[in-house]
């Protein structure tokens, strides 16, 4: 590892300022990835509940099953579509 040597007491902190900006940079970056991965958990065990509706109904009766379905599966594209564009490519993002 390099070895640094400071001048005086001044040059240290402005250099620990620095480092400690950089520190708080990083823990924000983590604290945003984190809020980010529990977004997209909650997106995928909605669309999972969905997918698990719409297998379900397969397994009622077929009377009403093609337009509860199609409801259904329109629901869970809109709610994906949403999810990818806001929460993973973060093409709507403030």
């Amino acid at each position: 590892m390099e070895e640094v040597n400071f001048n005086n007491e001044n040059e240290y902190l402005e250099s620990m300022n620095r480092l400690k900006d950089k520190f708080d940079q990083n823990e924000e970056l983590v604290k945003q990835a984190l809020v980010d991965k529990d977004k997209l958990r909650k997106h995928l065990i909605t669309a999972y509940g969905l997918i698990r509706l719409i297998d379900n109904g397969f397994d009622d009766e077929m009377g009403g099953l093609i337009g509860q379905t199609s409801i259904l599966i329109e629901a869970l594209r809109g709610y994906l579509s949403d999810a990818i564009e806001n929460d993973v490519l973060k093409i709507n993002s403030d």
